[in-house]
């Protein structure tokens, strides 16, 4: 958080994050300082991000919400299988 702080995202025209990232007001404005113009969130939400912040100096904040949806739902159909089929209890 320091280095973002001190305007390590200055360097960056646009910077993409996961959920475990939090970008506060202070991060963002020193990066806006910069060239920062675009934070993107990789995933549903935008709760780690200070969008009040971001806006306040100019950068945009997107994400793609539905980026995932089909893997999930393959996922989730591999498992329903595995389940169906009992290959949990195949293992042992």
């Amino acid at each position: 958080e320091d280095e973002l702080c001190a305007g390590a995202l200055a360097a960056y025209d646009a910077v993409i994050i996961r959920s475990a990232t939090t970008l506060r007001a202070d991060a963002l404005s020193a990066g806006a300082a910069g060239r920062l113009r675009v934070v993107g969130r990789a995933g549903v939400g935008v709760d780690n991000i200070d969008v009040a912040g971001a806006h306040a100096s100019g950068v945009t904040v997107v994400n793609t919400p539905s980026a995932s949806t089909a893997s999930v739902v393959e996922m989730t159909l591999a498992l329903l299988f595995a389940a169906a089929r009992n290959l949990p209890a195949a293992e042992h």
